[in-house]
């Protein structure tokens, strides 16, 4: 195996290559402006490239950047425990070597119940709604919505339905 360091220009033929292409492929056709939030991160700070934003025009649509705020977790599905749930896991297993550890990861993530990542999910989407109502905004503060107690009722919906005011303070913000 061998190890690659991520540098900037690694990041750049990544994101040109293959993150804005399988963007473009995801996304609705009706949608003309994505917008695409990176972290501070040295090698993640290509947005200003010519070739990156060359990248970014495909078929009449454009991304947009946006830094995420420092220390703003909420965004991080590894924040809201989608890592942890991983590696709780893969650290009861034994590992002698740097391929014992990746084959300790991938059996670990498929080992985690699909309950215990529905959550994480649904707790990303949950932030994700708060930033919309708010415009954008970073300030914000989170609803507890009893995601465990809905999930076992039932009731824990697989994605969640913004409302129509939702949607208008987020289009109101241009976002």
């Amino acid at each position: 195996m061998k190890s690659v360091t991520v540098t900037k220009p690694t990041n750049k033929k990544t994101l040109v290559d293959q993150t804005f292409p399988a963007i473009v492929d995801k996304f609705p056709h009706n949608v003309q402006k994505i917008v695409v939030q990176h972290d501070n991160t040295t090698p993640h700070a290509v947005t200003i490239d010519p070739g990156v934003v060359a990248a970014t025009v495909s078929n009449g649509r454009r991304f947009a950047f946006g830094e995420q705020a420092a220390n703003i977790p909420d965004l991080s599905i590894l924040d809201l425990g989608f890592f942890n749930s991983i590696q709780a896991l893969q650290q009861k297993m034994p590992a002698y070597t740097v391929d014992d550890l990746i084959r300790n990861v991938e059996n670990a993530f498929t080992k985690v119940p699909a309950v215990s990542l529905d959550v994480v999910f649904y707790a990303l989407q949950s932030v994700m709604e708060c930033i919309l109502e708010t415009g954008g905004s970073k300030k914000y503060k989170m609803q507890h919505i009893g995601k465990e107690a809905k999930r076992r009722r039932g009731e824990l919906e697989e994605s969640l339905t913004s409302s129509a005011d939702t949607y208008l303070a987020a289009r109101l913000a241009d976002l």
